[in-house]
């Protein structure tokens, strides 16, 4: 990943870490490529259905172990786009931004 997608996961994550919670289940997702650009720098868009449906957010907080901390605002299946570009030094490509599209269901 490169900025600014690497900062906000690097956030993401530390915000989980925060939470006294671990997830059960599993992500499934559909990538498709939907935009090549061979303009310098290389890039390459990504639209993808995150279903999130079979993955939940579990309590592991004293007195509410097991409990389902899923956000019910939240939609379980949305699309997100993730564009990519390709970096010489070293030849490689990266993730540069992912945008969430929640109004979006997939």
């Amino acid at each position: 990943m490169a900025d600014p997608a690497l900062t906000d996961y690097v956030n993401e994550v530390a915000n989980l870490a925060s939470v006294p919670a671990h997830t059960v289940g599993r992500y499934r997702r559909a990538p498709k490529v939907t935009s090549v650009s061979l303009g310098e720098p290389p890039r390459v868009v990504v639209t993808d259905c995150l279903d999130a449906t079979d993955e939940h957010l579990v309590s592991d907080k004293a007195g509410e172990s097991g409990r389902n901390l899923d956000n019910p605002d939240q939609p379980r299946r949305y699309e997100f786009e993730a564009q990519l570009v390709r970096y010489s030094d070293p030849d490689r490509w990266l993730v540069q931004q992912v945008q969430p599209r929640l109004e979006k269901p997939c």
